[in-house]
C-alpha cells in the first residue's frame, strides 16, 4: 500500500523543480560516482547524504510549517478550525486549538 505524504502546493512545486534538476544532472552525477569508485574514494558522509536525500518533509518552524509525520502533525490531521486537539509527545500531552488552516 502506498504511503501518503502531505505537503503544500509550494512544496509540490519545489519537488517538481528538484526532480527536473536532478534528471538534468544525472549524467554528471553518474560520471562522478564512477570516478570516485575507480579511485576508491567514497564519501565519509555517505550515510548523512543518503538520509538527507530520503527526507520528505517540508517542516520549517520559522515559517509556521509543521511536518505531518511528527506527533503534533499526526494529531492535527483531519481536524477543523475551532477544534481542540490533544497530541501525545515525548514530554506528555499538549493541547492545541486550531485557529486557522491555510494552504
Amino acid at each position: 500500500m502506498a504511503e501518503v505524504h502531505y505537503m503544500t502546493q509550494e512544496g509540490l512545486d519545489k519537488l517538481k523543480k528538484d526532480l527536473a534538476d536532478a534528471l538534468a544532472q544525472r549524467p554528471v552525477i553518474a560520471a562522478a560516482i564512477g570516478e570516485a569508485r575507480e579511485k576508491g574514494d567514497l564519501s565519509e558522509n555517505a550515510e548523512y547524504d543518503a538520509a538527507r536525500e530520503a527526507q520528505e518533509t517540508e517542516a520549517d518552524f520559522s515559517h509556521g510549517k509543521l511536518a505531518a509525520t511528527t506527533p503534533i502533525g499526526r494529531a492535527l490531521i483531519g481536524h477543523c478550525k475551532g477544534d481542540v486537539v490533544e497530541a501525545k509527545v515525548p514530554s506528555g500531552v499538549l493541547k492545541f486549538k486550531i485557529l486557522d488552516i491555510s494552504l
